[in-house]
């Protein structure tokens, strides 16, 4: 059965190629991930409801009414996987995986950082304080 809670939905509204180098690093269980950033998205946040086709909600709520609608600025990699788009990092599994975001120039975390990254993220799936 499908879930029929609203949910948010990021609209990327701006582009902006970032610099050689950066890149982000993903945790997958029994792999790491070295991800070039293509650059960062600009996003406006929308509501939609959990039907299916999902729809999109029109209103704004009162804070958006005075401020407009939120917005991130979030790192994108482009996907291979097909259509070669720009896409933000969190898109599979809302980011959990993503570890680093490191700047040009930034060392990668060593293999002992890595481990003790996986203990407490293991910590914390299994209702742990994750430290």
């Amino acid at each position: 059965m499908a879930d029929k809670r609203p949910s948010d939905w990021w609209n990327t509204i701006d582009f902006r190629p970032a610099p050689p180098g950066w890149r982000a690093i993903y945790l997958h269980p029994g792999e790491r991930e070295v991800v070039p950033i293509a650059g960062w998205l600009i996003q406006e946040r929308y509501t939609q409801h959990g039907q299916s086709p999902p729809r999109l909600v029109d209103t704004l709520n009162e804070d958006e009414q005075v401020f407009g609608r939120q917005r991130r600025v979030i790192p994108g990699f482009v996907s291979i996987d097909g259509d070669w788009t720009v896409r933000p990092i969190d898109m599979y599994d809302n980011g959990t995986d993503v570890w680093y975001v490191l700047a040009p120039g930034d060392p990668e975390p060593d293999a002992s950082e890595e481990r003790q990254a996986r203990v407490s993220e293991a910590r914390w799936r299994n209702g742990g304080s994750g430290t």
